[in-house]
């Protein structure tokens, strides 16, 4: 990888972690433990290991311990770099922050979130079909703190559900993405914008072609101290 006319990686990775505070205090939520190592380095291991080796961090807070992490540890098989947001943007304002590193297609990760995803067959679904952009999804038991994704029977994705808090199964976003450049270009090039609230919502509404993929029945993310210890206990 790294030819513009293949595929490159994205990790978000530069939110505050606020909810995840009473854990842990100052340290970066990618440099928390899970399995005995920090998890964006679990994350990055695990994706070389299934050829995903260019890899763009999209950094914010504590964009220095990490990079400093890395700098002193390389991950083998992997070629990470770094694009710093100056200050807060939203997921769809640090991609912007990365344009320069944009592809001619886009792999994109939430960094705190644990999902076995075939990604070269997302990155072929995505291909096969054409789309703007194809989102992973997972079949969840229980969506009420997801919100839900309404795919009709080809898996266009059809409109994104609020969480109202009701117990009831459904597909959720699991946070991993394909994006051409063009659809990446639809992230206006200030200001703060949200991937879920506000990118991927607004390319449905313009009727670009996006995509849903079920790719697993679940996943996990360590948002908060109990999603955390969960992660981090099945590591």
């Amino acid at each position: 990888m790294g030819d513009e006319q293949l595929t490159r990686a994205f990790i978000l990775a530069g939110g505050l972690g606020t909810r995840l505070r009473p854990v842990s205090g100052d340290t970066p939520k990618g440099l928390m433990p899970v399995g005995g190592q920090p998890f964006l380095r679990r994350l990055i291991e695990r994706m070389a290991a299934r050829g995903v080796a260019d890899i763009v961090l999209c950094l914010g807070y504590g964009a220095g311990a990490i990079m400093a992490h890395f700098a002193e540890r390389a991950v083998p098989g992997a070629s990470v770099r770094y694009s710093v947001e100056p200050e807060p943007r939203g997921t769809a304002g640090a991609l912007r922050v990365a344009e320069p590193y944009w592809a001619a297609q886009n792999l994109i990760l939430n960094g705190d979130t644990e999902l076995a995803c075939d990604y070269a067959a997302l990155i072929a679904a995505h291909q096969r079909a054409g789309s703007a952009v194809t989102i992973a999804l997972a079949h969840m038991d229980d969506c009420a703190r997801y919100g839900r994704v309404q795919i009709d029977a080809h898996g266009r994705v059809l409109a994104f559900r609020e969480k109202d808090g009701r117990r009831r199964p459904g597909l959720v976003n699991a946070g991993i993405y394909v994006a051409t450049r063009e659809a990446l270009e639809r992230i206006p090039p200030a200001g703060v914008a949200s991937v879920e609230r506000d990118w991927l919502p607004g390319l449905v509404q313009a009727a670009a072609p996006v995509t849903g993929v079920i790719v697993s029945t679940g996943f996990t993310d360590m948002g908060t101290p109990d999603d955390y210890w969960r992660l981090a206990n099945q590591a």
